[in-house]
């Protein structure tokens, strides 16, 4: 559309999405740390799109396991803060993986594809589990991209996590605290870059080319 907004087109324009850009307008005057896409675009009567910021020179979540560790826990302290704000106001991103996460080498993150149902209006907290489940899971994806393969918090144990993080998590224990709490012991106790000095993880690193990291936050 623009240097700053581009248009998204739904693939099936049949679907009544009026009410959720009713919710989106109304969440937009209290919602200060997330970008909710708000004019709507219309062809015979039908939505069939919207207009919405463009984030250039932003990359999905998963390629911030390639940044130095100081700079992967301040992102995803910032993803924590902004999820956090969504459902303290009766919005829940219940398909928060890493495909609808941008980060930028700034150090900014944003939440997108808030548009449709993966982001549920409901004035009861049913649905806060689910987004804490599947925010918990993609932090642990990027801190450690094996467990994308295996989903089992168990693997946490071959990087030596902490016993009460791990317990926790497998046994579905979960909540912002919890994982701020684990994100500042990943930061003092330096897991992650224990984890990364490993020669497949230097592999790996250097392996992205398509998504640059500043040099003081890439890992070397």
């Amino acid at each position: 559309y623009d240097e700053n907004r581009i248009i998204k087109i739904y693939n099936d324009y049949t679907i009544d999405r009026s009410t959720n850009f009713k919710v989106l307008n109304e969440a937009s005057r209290v919602i200060t740390k997330t970008h909710f896409p708000k004019t709507v675009v219309y062809y015979n009567k039908f939505i069939i799109g919207c207009l919405m910021k463009y984030y250039k020179n932003y990359y999905h979540l998963n390629h911030l396991s390639n940044y130095q560790q100081d700079f992967v826990t301040s992102s995803l302290n910032l993803l924590i803060e902004k999820v956090k704000e969504l459902t303290n106001n009766d919005l829940y991103p219940v398909d928060i993986y890493y495909e609808n996460i941008l980060f930028n080498n700034d150090g900014n993150v944003e939440i997108i594809d808030l548009d449709d149902d993966g982001l549920v209006y409901s004035k009861t907290n049913e649905h806060l589990n689910t987004v804490l489940t599947n925010l918990t899971g993609t932090i642990i994806e990027v801190l450690f991209p094996a467990f994308a393969m295996s989903g089992d918090y168990e693997i946490l144990k071959h990087y030596q996590i902490e016993k009460t993080f791990i317990d926790c998590f497998y046994n579905s224990i979960f909540s912002y605290e919890l994982l701020e709490e684990f994100l500042t012991y990943i930061k003092t106790t330096k897991k992650i870059n224990q984890y990364k000095s490993t020669k497949q993880l230097a592999t790996t690193a250097t392996q992205t080319t398509t998504e640059p990291a500043p040099a003081e936050n890439k890992i070397n």
